[in-house]
């Protein structure tokens, strides 16, 4: 038994110690099955067709994505398909590159193992290929430069970031409606960033307000219009093989609605309820300092309040509780970083092996699935090219 937990300590203190590598390494996963799927003869992967709904028939909501890739067919040549692919990895690797440099700004202890190296996360994508690079990327990576900017000491840096990703945010709710449902979280990160940087209230406040102007406006805009003819859509990319998802672009709320009541049984309310449980395991180890709980539980309310109402139209839940629970990690972290908050272990080593190496979910009604069991293969592949290139010591 003695050897067992210490065999469990090992493995999770190298979890902890690689962690960078291996979530570089899992963010290329999704990137390579896509342009893999390039070449393949069959349709377009739905993450790629999805960005390419473009303003061919008029203005439609979650067009944006695909009138970008075409001025690019236009400007450059290529077909619009890779400029969709080369848009959404080079989303993909900034959101890692950008969580990474979170990380590296809150200096996060091995006791957080389980709040990032957790199936809800930047492993969400790697582990349901179906699910591959989806546009709440950008809305991510729009709150993940307000977190920086909130976590770097240099005034002039912040009020760069912060102003760039409160011109992204409307942008983003034109690639997909849902990412504006990050508001929640972008007035979280918004609290933290006066509170690193309260000379820049004026910026703070104006920046904030024009933000969520310019995003409900545009909320507004795409969601009364809804539909356009996939025909034309198709025509201007063009795609040989063009089919879903512009049929499904005439559905409005009240057929999702119909849709998830039709589909889900008391076992997957259930199987949600679990899931969901499971999700929220890691953030039980959030402590408040020197400040009452409530501040907490209304922060954890502006995260996930707004999300909730996908649950009822869409049944993507394994994408909804990402939505969730991603941003609030990387919100918690940044407390962590500004004294507000700290965390406690709550999981022994053999625990956290269990909880970020055995189970993961896909984005279709959250089922239950084993993916995770490849972080092993991960770790494993991460140590043998360290044993065989080990890092070289830098001279004292």
């Amino acid at each position: 038994m003695k050897h067992l937990s210490s065999l469990a300590t090992a493995l999770e203190r190298r979890l902890w110690t690689t962690h960078r590598l291996l979530l570089s390494l899992a963010m290329a996963v999704p990137i390579v099955l896509m342009w893999w799927s390039l070449w393949q003869p069959t349709p377009t992967r739905y993450p790629v067709s999805e960005f390419l709904i473009n303003y061919a028939d008029g203005f439609v909501r979650r067009g944006l994505g695909g009138q970008i890739s075409l001025a690019l067919h236009s400007f450059f040549g290529g077909p619009a398909t890779i400029w969709a692919i080369l848009l959404l990895s080079l989303a993909g690797a900034s959101l890692c590159a950008l969580i990474l440099k979170i990380y590296s700004h809150t200096r996060p202890t091995q006791a957080m193992t389980p709040l990032i190296l957790t199936p809800w996360g930047l492993l969400f994508i790697t582990y349901d290929p179906d699910i591959l690079i989806r546009k709440e990327v950008f809305g991510l990576i729009a709150l993940a430069l307000i977190l920086l900017g909130a976590l770097t000491l240099h005034p002039k840096r912040a009020r760069a970031l912060f102003l760039t990703a409160c011109a992204a945010l409307p942008l983003c709710a034109l690639l997909h409606e849902a990412n504006a449902l990050l508001g929640g979280s972008f007035l979280c990160a918004a609290i933290l960033f006066f509170r690193a940087h309260p000379q820049l209230k004026r910026i703070t406040l104006l920046g904030s307000g024009l933000c969520a102007l310019a995003t409900l406006l545009a909320t507004l805009a795409a969601l009364r219009h809804p539909t356009a003819d996939p025909a034309v859509i198709c025509a201007a990319i063009p795609d040989p093989i063009c089919t879903w998802p512009f049929p499904f672009m005439a559905g409005g709320a009240g057929s999702g609605f119909a849709y998830v009541q039709s589909y889900f049984t008391p076992a997957a309310w259930l199987n949600l309820a679990v899931v969901a449980a499971a999700c929220s395991l890691p953030f039980f180890g959030l402590r408040p300092r020197n400040m009452r709980r409530a501040p907490l539980l209304g922060a954890a309310a502006l995260i996930a309040l707004p999300i909730l109402p996908l649950f009822l139209i869409g049944i993507d839940y394994g994408r909804w509780i990402a939505m969730i629970a991603l941003p609030a990690s990387l919100i918690a972290l940044t407390a962590i970083a500004q004294g507000t908050l700290s965390y406690t272990r709550i999981l022994p080593p053999w625990a956290v092996l269990l909880y970020c190496g055995s189970w993961s979910f896909n984005h279709i009604a959250a089922a239950l699935q084993w993916h995770a069991l490849t972080l092993w293969i991960a770790l494993a592949l991460v140590c043998a090219l360290q044993h065989l290139w080990p890092p070289r010591k830098t001279p004292m």
